[in-house]
């Protein structure tokens, strides 16, 4: 989850610093297409993030990213399709004889799909569909709209500070490639099949124990009982964590996260964020210069 969330922010921070740098020209005149590079801005940005989020989550179909409801709230998102998705899941996933089918997962994530702002193209739909690095793909999408940007939109800022845009989305990929590799780990097979005999011959065996060495009769069914779970609770709790992306409902929100990414983009790119409020404006152009100041008014260091 860390991961992730060093991801997110990394992205937000390049965008922001994308939206500031793209004010105005090197000459201090405003681009007229403005809006244009911010909606394909904010639309390629959303895009990196939906896919990064399926490949976690082990789906790559482009059938499960949706236009994005700029109405929806996270709780909608979240809780209410949570519970219609149980309505109608099967009975052996409630028993657990197909909780771990593929059929039930391809399923699951249908009914979660992840919101892209102003949804895929047709074009886009066709290039990213079945390919397995889709995040590849979109990320030097997102680079290729940067450089051509700057190289003809000429954005009102020395090229050493417009490195630092590449640098922090080369530290956001970073951290989605780290929690790929914990999703593309799996746990030691032959360590999880000793594990899980250990435990079926601790059930058989337990009992065995107890009546031997504990007198009272009804003491003998509660510490087996107790003790049995225990140890069944922590090897489930190990599976959960093995795989936290994919079985709900102790998964990680994906959706939810998604949702509250492409928010957090929308508020960003809105007109109204890209420029100071007056009153800070004004007290910005009215502050002395900073050699005009007394030596008793300076900071210190």
């Amino acid at each position: 989850r860390s991961n992730v969330q060093t991801m997110s922010s990394k992205w937000l921070d390049a965008i922001v610093m994308l939206l500031t740098f793209e004010r105005v020209n090197q000459d201090g005149t405003a681009h007229p297409s403005l809006g244009t590079f911010r909606k394909h801005l904010v639309h390629n940005m959303s895009l990196l993030h939906a896919v990064c989020l399926q490949y976690l989550r082990m789906e790559n179909d482009v059938e499960n990213l949706e236009k994005h409801n700029f109405h929806r709230d996270k709780i909608e998102n979240d809780a209410e399709r949570r519970t219609k998705w149980r309505k109608q899941d099967s009975w052996g996933a409630l028993v657990g004889f197909d909780y771990y089918s593929t059929k039930r997962r391809e399923n699951y994530h249908g009914h979660f799909p992840l919101a892209v702002i102003d949804g895929l193209t047709e074009q886009e739909a066709a290039i990213l569909a079945g390919d397995k690095e889709q995040s590849t793909i979109v990320f030097t999408w997102l680079h290729g709209l940067i450089v051509d940007r700057y190289q003809y939109g000429r954005m009102g800022v020395t090229p050493p500070v417009f490195s630092r845009v590449f640098q922090v989305l080369s530290d956001g990929m970073l951290g989605f490639m780290q929690a790929r590799k914990l999703a593309d780990t799996p746990f030691p097979f032959p360590h999880a099949q000793v594990i899980l005999m250990l435990l079926v011959c601790f059930a058989v065996t337990f009992p065995i124990v107890m009546v031997i060495n504990v007198e009272s009769l009804w003491l003998v069914p509660l510490f087996n009982f107790l003790a049995t779970l225990g140890y069944f609770t922590v090897h489930e709790v190990a599976r959960e964590l093995e795989e936290p992306w994919r079985f709900e409902p102790n998964e990680i929100p994906v959706a939810a996260l998604q949702c509250e990414f492409n928010e957090r983009l929308l508020r960003v790119a809105d007109v109204s964020c890209l420029h100071l409020p007056f009153a800070a404006l004004q007290g910005l152009s009215s502050a002395p210069p900073l050699d005009s100041r007394k030596p008793e008014d300076r900071p210190v260091a």
